[in-house]
């Protein structure tokens, strides 16, 4: 029925969407940062020893890891580019599963279910229509006047 549609579909669906993954990317890239880019690099990279992703990769990509969490998710925050910044964090979580996968570590099957969780809200929320709370909003009312 059409109550469905709006309830899942709705702007405060998208805002709800945008504070909890917006808010959990940011909270993990602040993380990240206040213990050092060096420290999580050196702490993370021993849990990737054994997997078949050569080391150089995944070096350079946890590196790269806080700075992402970092932009996509003050994007999502702001509703700035929100499809866009939604799609990166689902592929972004999507690699952080396939990693997971690669390292053969069955103690992390709850980390890489998470991860499913996460992708499936980025993509929801790229279904969602814009809120009024968010600067897509505003640029699209611009844009029309």
């Amino acid at each position: 029925m059409d109550n469905h549609k709006t309830c899942c579909q709705s702007a405060y669906t998208n805002y709800i969407l945008r504070l909890s993954l917006g808010g959990m990317l940011l909270f993990m890239a602040i993380g990240k940062l206040m213990m050092g880019v060096s420290t999580f690099v050196q702490n993370t990279s021993p849990l990737f020893e054994k997997s078949v992703i050569p080391t150089g990769l995944v070096t350079g990509f946890l590196f790269i890891v806080p700075w992402l969490e970092l932009i996509l998710g003050t994007l999502i925050l702001l509703g700035l580019f929100t499809r866009f910044a939604s799609i990166l964090s689902g592929f972004l979580f999507a690699l952080f599963a396939i990693g997971l996968v690669a390292t053969g570590n069955t103690e992390m099957t709850g980390a890489i279910g998470d991860n499913f969780i996460y992708i499936f809200a980025a993509l929801w929320l790229k279904k969602t229509p814009i809120g009024k709370i968010s600067l897509d909003h505003r640029s699209k009312k611009k844009g029309s006047m």
